[in-house]
């Protein structure tokens, strides 16, 4: 939950008071008990590995692509 609360809040300072909403993205990690604490690395790796890739954080903080699809 942390890891969640921490992304969301990275991303709403790294947009800016004055930016547009251009995506809304939503993050879960499963944290039940079918969960152990192996799985639970590789989510919350996952995520982290994800935010660090420079085409991801291209497309998730950089400015539109005016004639692009909008795809990654």
């Amino acid at each position: 939950m942390r890891l969640a609360v921490a992304c969301g809040t990275v991303m709403m300072l790294a947009a800016g008071p004055a930016a547009t909403c251009r995506l809304a993205l939503l993050l879960a990690i499963d944290v039940s008990r079918s969960i152990d604490a192996g799985d639970y690395r590789i989510q919350r790796n996952g995520l982290l590995d994800a935010f660090a890739d420079p085409a991801i954080r291209a497309a998730l903080f950089g400015p539109p692509d005016p004639g692009g699809t909008g795809d990654l």
